[in-house]
């Protein structure tokens, strides 16, 4: 039996090193996707945002549009799903830099950099999915993903970063 369902998620997205603008602070991830459960596996298709939320000179957005796949551990109202997938990425940013020339007399200019493109991306998920045990209506899901986009952007290759979760099927 193959049951279909909207899988809405919002969460915190966590970058790691220099990618993602070099953001110090968190940012809002929001999906919207398709979950199609059989008895052990998950395919869902999604679209999402993400954004920055810290405020100053850089900032960055991804718009991931990707397909993933996961085996669920059990069949009863709680269970475990691990899996990933890949797919298409928008990725944009805007770094603000401040230049300064000169040892005796001193010129200081700031300029801020965009950059943006498409890169293919991929990403890995672990997760719970509780609630009800006949049918998706009304069970939640709490997850944490690793996901990268093969990219430069703004002379940083393949921003990578941490999303944590949790969604509701409906």
């Amino acid at each position: 039996m193959v049951l279909t369902s909207a899988h809405l998620r919002v969460g915190a997205i966590i970058p790691f090193g220099k990618g993602y603008a070099d953001s110090t602070g968190g940012g809002l991830a929001l999906d919207a996707a398709v979950w199609i459960e059989t008895p052990y596996i998950v395919i869902e298709p999604r679209i999402g945002v993400r954004f920055d939320l810290a405020r100053g000179r850089n900032a960055y957005a991804e718009v991931p549009i990707d397909v993933g796949a996961f085996y669920m551990f059990g069949r009863g109202s709680a269970l475990v799903f691990i899996g990933g997938g890949i797919g298409a990425r928008h990725h944009w940013e805007t770094r603000g830099e401040t230049v300064t020339v000169g040892n005796i007399l001193q010129t200081t200019t700031e300029r801020d950099s965009d950059d943006r493109g498409w890169g293919f991306g991929a990403y890995g998920r672990i997760g719970f999915a509780f609630g009800r045990r006949r049918g998706l209506r009304g069970r939640f899901t709490i997850s944490a993903e690793i996901n990268t986009t093969i990219i430069e952007i703004n002379g940083v290759r393949n921003p990578t970063a941490v999303v944590i979760a949790a969604g509701g099927l409906y």
